[in-house]
């Protein structure tokens, strides 16, 4: 009966796919949705850490917003285009987002040096 069927989580597909797991570190990259960034952090739980490097407010505000909602703890950090604010080899996985259209708006060269 459609009255009683259970509407889907529209991130569970990103959530099997990144298969973020209890403990890791997980890092986002350009976190396009708050609800998505939210969703891929919380299997982490509080024994792992999630990273959301984000390049603009609007999309701090997005994660923040999300993280808020889902009860899931996020470090929402600021970057510029080139550079990650996060040091080599303290993660266990890296998403890089880019529905919000800024990798594709960066020269080759610099699409190279930060990821």
């Amino acid at each position: 009966m459609a009255l009683f069927r259970r509407r889907e989580d529209p991130h569970a597909l990103a959530v099997r796919m990144t298969g973020s797991k209890m403990g890791e570190h997980v890092l986002m990259i350009g976190s396009g949705h708050g609800g998505r960034s939210a969703a891929i952090a919380a299997p982490v739980g509080l024994s792992g850490r999630a990273v959301a490097v984000v390049f603009d407010q609007a999309s701090a505000d997005r994660v923040s917003k999300g993280a808020d909602s889902a009860g899931v703890l996020i470090e929402v950090m600021p970057a510029n285009s080139v550079s990650l604010p996060v040091e080599d080899a303290t993660f266990h996985l890296a998403v890089v987002d880019d529905t919000a259209g800024l990798f594709s708006s960066l020269r080759a060269e610099d699409r190279v040096l930060l990821v």
